[in-house]
């Protein structure tokens, strides 16, 4: 797997209680597992799974996904939290 640095923001985001997805969510619409179905904005974090759709990182989450670096390719809702700038 490729390292890839997506800056100090990223520590940020995963640690954000806001962003987790539950389990539910997870299944039945972030459809975890599901190879080229399953949601390519999904981080796995300390938390547990994280939402980072709407975050400063997404540009690069779409450039890997679009030149067939991630299995997951679908964009499977609006997110979880929205990202705003401070």
């Amino acid at each position: 797997m490729k390292l890839i640095d997506f800056g100090e923001d990223l520590n940020n985001y995963l640690t954000d209680e806001k962003r987790k997805i539950s389990q539910e969510h997870l299944y039945s619409v972030c459809k975890i597992k599901r190879q080229h179905e399953t949601c390519k904005y999904i981080f796995l974090s300390p938390l547990g799974y994280m939402c980072m759709k709407n975050t400063p990182v997404r540009k690069e989450i779409d450039r890997l996904a679009k030149t067939g670096q991630m299995t997951s390719r679908s964009d499977n809702c609006d997110g979880i939290e929205k990202y705003e700038k401070n």
